[in-house]
């Protein structure tokens, strides 16, 4: 079974518009793409965004309560620190975009003119450096924990054998969220969705193409992580 970036990308998509009916709490920016996950941030806004080297997207698409694309002008941005986190506004996006680049903390200045009235916006972002949140994360008892470098890392696996027995065990402060199986025979363009549980066993011929995604949570330190497995033979 060949797992393609296309499938793996629309089951990203869907999983994040499942997850959009969940907002997380304000103080937790989920790192999927989006500050302040489903909320426009506003005045005095305080946010954590992890960083992470090995991250090749590494950066949020930001909205900010009051300023859209459409109805305002002059829309700025600026950074108190652009080697911590730069920001800018995206046209093509209509939001803007922050990059994270080192751990620290950066105030963010966001304006605009809408119906010739300024509208300003001014917070602070912290950001943290990744921490991996798994100790084990197994596909018949060989873990892949190392391989999760990014706070929305996606693990390719290809097991020999057919039965496959998924464990996993956390960091400490950390919690599962979440944990879902994408499962779809090559006969079907639609897969079928379930929860996925620790320590159980999965027939892949019978399954089919496995996708496993997880979305882990440090309340104390205000992060996200996003873990996607992909089984392929």
């Amino acid at each position: 079974m060949k797992m393609t970036t296309k499938k793996i990308m629309g089951f990203l998509l869907l999983i994040a518009a499942a997850l959009a009916l969940h907002p997380a709490h304000p103080a937790q920016a989920a790192y999927t793409g989006m500050l302040g996950y489903q909320k426009n941030l506003k005045n005095g806004f305080q946010e954590i965004a992890v960083y992470s080297p090995a991250d090749e997207r590494g950066y949020y698409e930001v909205y900010v309560d009051g300023i859209y694309g459409k109805t305002c002008k002059n829309i700025k941005a600026t950074s108190s620190d652009k080697k911590i986190a730069a920001v800018k506004y995206s046209a093509k996006s209509q939001c803007f975009v922050l990059t994270p680049k080192k751990p620290g903390t950066v105030r963010l200045t966001f304006s605009a003119t809408r119906k010739g009235k300024t509208i300003k916006c001014k917070g602070t972002v912290q950001t943290v450096k990744f921490k991996n949140p798994v100790k084990k994360l197994s596909i018949n008892g060989k873990n892949y924990a190392k391989k999760v470098k990014t706070a929305h890392a996606v693990v390719h696996i290809k097991p020999k054998e057919e039965k496959v027995k998924f464990q996993y065990k956390l960091q400490p402060g950390w919690e599962l969220e979440s944990a879902y199986g994408e499962a779809r025979k090559p006969s079907y363009e639609m897969g079928f969705y379930r929860s996925v549980k620790n320590n159980k066993t999965y027939n892949l011929q019978k399954e089919g193409e496995l996708l496993i995604w997880m979305t882990l949570k440090n309340a104390k330190r205000g992060e996200r992580a996003d873990i996607c497995l992909s089984l392929e033979q």
